[in-house]
């Protein structure tokens, strides 16, 4: 009934080398709510005070949101994803990326493709925060049941598999670290 929030208690930074750009984020989660809204997760650079990628619920829309520097001026990139959420409902969400755009998996299943949405393994470094956004307050009503963060876009056949597994409580058979 309270609301809580998960900071990472360092940056988190890159093992792979810089020219991997793919990537892949799976959530497991339970929204409270779906007249409101609030931050999922945000990548946050303290130095530059820039959240470089962050996930949102908007009513029953997922929306991702991407921030890049060009110059002194932050260029913000949206994209709504429509009636992912619905009240007390389980829901797991797969974000892939590669260089050909980023697509979307609700449950398993294929629900859209942007490929001006050019989400970056670049842009998952910083400090996570999980549950508000670092800079103002929006919390998110809800729970997070799992999170899994991947240095490769994954296949729809794995994003299928992996739906299986955390539905059927095995998911620690497909971790990975970034």
């Amino acid at each position: 009934g309270r609301h809580g929030l998960i900071l990472s208690s360092e940056t988190l930074t890159l093992t792979r080398p810089k020219d991997r750009v793919s990537c892949s984020i799976e959530m497991l989660l339970h929204p409270e709510r779906i007249d409101s809204g609030g931050t999922l997760l945000g990548f946050f650079s303290p130095g530059n005070r820039i959240v470089t990628f962050s996930l949102h619920q908007s009513l029953d829309d997922l929306f991702l949101q991407r921030t890049r520097l060009d110059g002194q001026r932050a260029v913000k990139t949206k994209w709504y994803v429509e009636h992912v959420f619905h009240k007390n409902k389980q829901v797991i969400a797969t974000i892939t990326s590669s260089p050909r755009g980023t697509a979307v998996y609700v449950n398993g299943g294929f629900v859209g493709a942007s490929p001006g949405f050019g989400l970056s393994i670049n842009e998952l470094t910083g400090q996570l925060v999980v549950g508000n956004h670092p800079l103002v307050d929006n919390g998110w009503q809800g729970q997070l049941r799992g999170l899994a963060i991947y240095d490769r876009e994954l296949t729809p056949a794995e994003v299928v598999q992996h739906y299986a597994a955390w539905t059927t409580n095995r998911s620690e058979e497909h971790t990975s670290e970034l």
